[in-house]
């Protein structure tokens, strides 16, 4: 375990100034090569750091901030998704085509899954148990048992899935579908498509509003939001934001939508009760992943082209903080119990990790704890709120504050036979 005293060579905007808040880099943890974005299981407290290059994931203990195991996957490991039920981890191979799947409990691979080509993104369904993952280079939709791992069905979707989204308030699966521009939705009781929306040109990301079920859709080479009703999906607007939005999250506090515009280095604000946009936020280079914190009220943002995790108040929506972390961050993964954040550094081949600041006691005013969020979530809100109770504790591969792939520069369409992931291009590589 090792401690960072600077960034890794990115140059920093004039808004990465960093100020004395107390989100700190407490360590630098040293995985494989390209390491991309992380997932957390809670049972055993240890987050699991996909190497793309290296063929392998890391395993970290989060108490003691040291790589405890190191497991060999198939080919181009490019995510992971922890399965709450079972405990198991779910790494999809993008140049193997295959699932290797890890048991949470031992650490051990418990086998491999073939599935379409070019596998990326994956999401969960607590209610059935079933697992989805989204095949880029095939335009399907790989759906798994998960009490056995068998294949149940292979859904036809639109032209280069490449992200996913379960809303439990209706029981679908949506997938923003990068080449065709559009997202197909997806029954899970049948498992079989009912419906197509047409969102912006090249949608890259995909988020819920919690509150009103309205859907977010990032058009990255459109510069927009697409907004779809959760209640018969019909797109209510598509709103202008920066230049290349690559990622969203949704703040249960405030009910605000957090959008990285990852080519003119700002976050975009929606007030969600509204969907109006109330704010630009100017950040670090190359914003392209975003976690918003259950626990302090925050907005963290990694920048991959400079190195560096903008803090954000989600109170006054501007930058207080900014922390200095290793080369071409590009997810941010959070532990609860520690409060730690784990950022994947795709260039440096390392972890940095922030202790993030303490919460705001209760009786000031500030945003209830993890514990009292979980119960809301779970008490008011059924299996929908169960998901997001299960995303914000950091479970999800591309849930919790989801994050998404690692950056492409400038954004333009990938083949579908490209030999990296559908956003992948290191920036400086």
């Amino acid at each position: 375990m090792g401690v960072r005293s600077g960034s890794d060579g990115g140059e920093f905007l004039a808004s990465d100034v960093v100020s004395s808040g107390s989100d700190r880099l407490t360590a630098t943890i040293a995985v494989g090569t390209d390491p991309y974005p992380a997932t957390f299981d809670p049972a055993n407290q240890e987050i699991y750091v996909p190497n793309y290059s290296s063929n392998s994931v890391s395993i970290i203990n989060t108490t003691s901030n040291d790589v405890v195991a190191s497991v060999t996957t198939t080919s181009g490991p490019d995510g992971a998704l922890f399965d709450p039920l079972n405990g198991n981890l779910y790494i999809p191979g993008w140049t193997s085509n295959a699932l290797t799947v890890v048991s949470g409990r031992t650490n051990a691979i418990l086998g491999t899954i073939p599935i379409g080509d070019l596998p990326y993104a994956e999401t969960f369904d607590p209610g059935n148990g079933e697992l989805y993952v989204a095949n880029f280079g095939s335009n399907t939709v790989t759906v798994l048992s998960g009490s056995n791992g068998s294949v149940l069905a292979t859904v036809p979707v639109g032209s280069g899935p490449d992200e996913l989204l379960y809303d439990g308030a209706n029981g679908r699966i949506y997938a923003a579908n990068q080449n065709s521009g559009d997202v197909t939705v997806l029954s899970t009781g049948a498992n079989s498509v009912i419906g197509s929306i047409r969102a912006g040109a090249l949608p890259e990301s995909i988020e819920l509003n919690g509150a009103n079920g309205d859907l977010y859709v990032a058009d990255q080479n459109s510069n927009e939001v697409t907004i779809i009703s959760g209640a018969d999906d019909a797109v209510l607007a598509q709103v202008p934001v920066g230049t290349a939005p690559v990622a969203l999250a949704y703040d249960p506090q405030n009910g605000d939508l957090y959008v990285a515009n990852q080519n003119s280095s700002s976050v975009s604000v929606f007030a969600g009760r509204s969907n109006t946009l109330i704010a630009s936020i100017p950040v670090g280079g190359s914003p392209f992943a975003l976690f918003v914190s259950p626990d302090n009220g925050r907005v963290y943002v990694a920048n991959s082209g400079s190195n560096s995790v903008s803090v954000i108040s989600g109170a006054t929506n501007t930058v207080i903080d900014t922390v200095a972390v290793g080369g071409g961050p590009v997810s941010l993964t959070y532990d609860p119990s520690l409060r730690s954040l784990f950022v994947s550094d795709s260039r440096s081949g390392s972890v940095s990790v922030i202790t993030t600041a303490s919460p705001p006691s209760n009786g000031s005013g500030g945003p209830p704890t993890l514990s009292l969020w979980v119960e809301i979530l779970f008490a008011g809100a059924g299996m929908a709120g169960a998901l997001m109770a299960i995303r914000w504790i950091g479970v999800r591969s591309k849930g919790g504050n989801r994050p998404v792939p690692a950056p492409r520069s400038p954004p333009v369409e990938i083949p579908e036979d490209g030999n990296r992931p559908p956003s992948y291009t290191s920036p400086g590589r």
